[in-house]
């Protein structure tokens, strides 16, 4: 879902993506949750178990070249997060378990945020939207009290400043950008349907082939743009 929602708004299907998502945490997960959580009880009747949550992962602002999520998209994916949460609180509380709300502690440290606890897209690209060492941190201070007793903070816990990891080269995400083809025929009609012009996503995704870094920056930017003005309507 999240590779769905992360790519420009002209070939995304991010809204469908997420109602997909939605039907499936709806209808399904409850009976999934209800299973794993009665083997975990099964296999250890006396086990003290915390559940934790997820936290939101965005702050209503996409700062990577790399993806192009909408202000829209982040609120629906955010929201998601919540109904997702409650599932899991109320599916766990019912088995017996403790759940541990995080989002509150995680609150001021999303993807785009000064000090992140959860890593934006990175390469290796399966580190991507996990929490990052201070969000680790974090989460072992939230879960603490329920297994162990401490009451540390998770901002004290999380004792090592996290900074956003240093972004690829920009050559690098100028790569990673043109692995979508978006100068394809098929991309380049959906571009026209969504109110571009082909043009200047041919110019845009040509900028990204310069030898000059300048140039490449202002394809990325261009790209944003565009994408910007399809949100836009």
């Amino acid at each position: 879902m999240l590779t769905e929602c992360a790519l420009p708004g002209w070939i995304s299907d991010c809204d469908g993506e997420i109602d997909d998502a939605l039907v499936v945490l709806r209808t399904e997960l409850p009976g999934r949750l209800d299973e794993v959580y009665g083997a975990i009880d099964d296999r250890a009747p006396d086990a003290t178990v915390a559940v934790a949550g997820y936290p939101y992962l965005f702050n209503g602002r996409d700062c990577s070249w790399l993806t192009f999520f909408s202000r829209g998209e982040m609120a629906r994916l955010n929201d998601g997060t919540a109904e997702l949460d409650e599932m899991i609180a109320d599916r766990s509380t019912a088995s017996g378990f403790t759940y541990v709300e995080v989002r509150d502690d995680f609150a001021g440290h999303a993807v785009c945020d000064t000090q992140p606890w959860i890593n934006n897209l990175s390469f290796p690209i399966d580190e991507s939207f996990h929490p990052n060492r201070p969000g680790n941190q974090a989460y072992a201070a939230a879960v603490a009290p329920a297994l162990v007793g401490s009451t540390m903070p998770a901002a004290r816990m999380a004792t090592q400043q996290a900074t956003p990891a240093p972004p690829p080269d920009v050559r690098e995400q100028a790569r990673a950008v043109l692995e979508l083809r978006l100068d394809s025929r098929a991309h380049l009609r959906q571009a026209k349907e969504a109110g571009l012009r082909p043009g200047e996503v041919r110019s845009a995704v040509a900028k990204l082939r310069s030898g000059d870094e300048r140039v490449v920056r202002a394809g990325l930017a261009q790209l944003q743009a565009l994408d910007a003005r399809v949100e836009q309507g």
